[in-house]
């Protein structure tokens, strides 16, 4: 993707890349610093913004957690019906 976009200075788009990811993480580690609970989503909205934006970031978080997990579990069932299928030779009426 970053051929298409950056043509022959996709090197110089990884190294911007590279430093805006170090600066997150830097600014991610003066946050932690700061809030001395754990550090979670949910407590770095609590202390920031109050109870009600962190228990909204806990769901989405809870929502996104779900969504990702129900797509791995699809992704890996299709991959056992077609190892089933291909390498043990299950009819497809079992399947």
């Amino acid at each position: 993707i970053a051929h298409s976009y950056a043509g022959p200075a996709t090197f110089i788009s990884w190294i911007v890349s590279g430093i805006a990811a170090i600066l997150s993480g830097c600014c991610y580690a003066e946050l932690s610093g700061r809030i001395p609970s754990a550090g979670s989503s949910y407590a770095f909205a609590f202390v920031a913004l109050g109870e009600l934006p962190a228990f909204v970031t806990a769901f989405m978080l809870t929502l996104e957690f779900l969504l990702s997990g129900s797509a791995v579990a699809r992704s890996w069932g299709d991959k056992v019906v077609e190892w089933l299928r291909v390498e043990l030779s299950v009819s497809e009426e079992f399947l």
